[in-house]
């Protein structure tokens, strides 16, 4: 963002580290410097321009904090931490120390979040969310809409908050996924998402192991849109409608039952996924006709990686997500960890759901794959033909 001129309605995530030790209620320790990005995994390939801040998540099978020497000989300068340490050790470095890291950056995203100009639209729900998320966003994109999305099943106390990070400021609207698994967590990320519009998909048995029973479940959802406008959802789920009138009394509820003849697929999850589309690009004020063939233009989503072995001791990581940069990232990310010694190729098509200008986005693009240390890119569309020469690898 920094590379381009800025509207007043748009925003960048830059931050010193004095203004996150205030927002976080934390102490800063060493250099005051500036960060404009934010990482909690170490394997993370940061790009030349960028300014990240680690934070230093501590769990039950991994503490962030035993990576801070590695990232220092790396070139990383600014940490959040929980657990004291000998911040002698890295004289150009700056440290801010709090409580709890995870509920630290849970501040620094609602602050972020806060500064955002556009709608927000969060999506909980059993399942279907991911789904959703993306044929949503695919709708709003072909309707003019710049929109920004979590990337992949980021919907998690850690997840929310990095996916709001992510938003450049100059969307239109930022759809977000949230997912809990027990009481309590869902509070947590309504602070930060605080949405507009909400979405809730179904209600099933599944990850029911800490809540009382399916009506605790719903109500436990539903806290996400308690201050929201609207709220799109299916009156099949009689336990969604009654949690939804009791938490988010003040929110017009929008049942999809009334858009189901808009998406006639074959598959009724695919029509539920349609219709949710359909009605929420309504509430948003798209050309709803617009929105009707981008849903009839869709498939259904297919999530995740998938690894397989090749010829020669090759691996195969298919990435069948819609690609954008955040969706890039993390797949590179993936494919490096899985590579080990081997030399990494890319198989990239044009990256068609972005706001960015061609130029800027794939210079952005050509330092990622140059930072993941790629040695071959096999780019199939015009706007990759027109860019090859962003891109050092062969």
């Amino acid at each position: 963002p920094s590379n381009r001129e800025l509207t007043n309605q748009q925003i960048v995530m830059k931050y010193t580290l004095s203004q996150i030790a205030e927002i976080c209620r934390g102490r800063l320790f060493g250099r005051d410097t500036t960060v404009d990005c934010v990482a909690t995994d170490s394997r993370h390939s940061f790009g030349e321009e960028e300014q990240p801040l680690f934070v230093a998540i501590q769990g039950t099978h991994h503490d962030g904090h035993m990576f801070i020497a590695d990232l220092y000989k790396r070139g990383i300068r600014a940490f959040m931490i929980e657990k004291p340490i000998d911040t002698m050790r890295y004289p150009e470095a700056g440290f801010v120390m709090v409580s709890r890291t995870l509920i630290a950056l849970h501040a620094l995203a609602a602050d972020y979040r806060n500064k955002f100009k556009g709608k927000v639209v969060a999506i909980t729900g059993s399942q279907g969310k991911s789904s959703v998320k993306e044929w949503l966003a695919q709708a709003l994109s072909e309707c003019g809409k710049r929109v920004f999305r979590s990337p992949r099943s980021y919907n998690s106390q850690l997840g929310v908050a990095l996916s709001l990070l992510m938003i450049e400021g100059d969307e239109d609207i930022a759809v977000i996924e949230a997912g809990i698994s027990k009481p309590g967590e869902m509070e947590r990320l309504e602070r930060m998402i605080r949405p507009d519009v909400g979405i809730f998909t179904t209600l099933s048995n599944e990850h029911s192991e800490n809540f009382a029973d399916n009506s605790d479940k719903a109500e436990q959802k539903a806290i996400l849109f308690r201050n929201s406008r609207s709220v799109v959802y299916n009156s099949r789920y009689v336990l969604v409608e009654n949690a939804l009138q009791k938490i988010a009394p003040n929110a017009k509820l929008v049942n999809i039952s009334d858009w189901l003849k808009r998406a006639p697929f074959e598959e009724a999850a695919e029509s539920e996924n349609g219709a949710t589309a359909i009605a929420t690009c309504h509430l948003l004020r798209c050309d709803i006709k617009r929105a009707e063939q981008a849903v009839a233009d869709m498939r259904p989503v297919a999530m995740g990686f998938s690894l397989s072995e090749g010829l020669g001791d090759s691996l195969i990581v298919s990435d069948r997500h819609n690609t954008d940069l955040g969706s890039l990232s993390i797949a590179l990310d993936y494919l490096s960890g899985v590579a080990g010694q081997r030399e990494k190729m890319v198989i990239l098509a044009d990256i068609m759901f972005t706001n960015l200008p061609e130029g800027e986005l794939y210079r952005r693009v050509g330092q990622m794959i140059k930072n993941a240390e790629v040695s071959h890119l096999i780019g199939i569309g015009t706007a990759l033909m027109n860019n090859a020469s962003r891109f050092e690898c062969k």
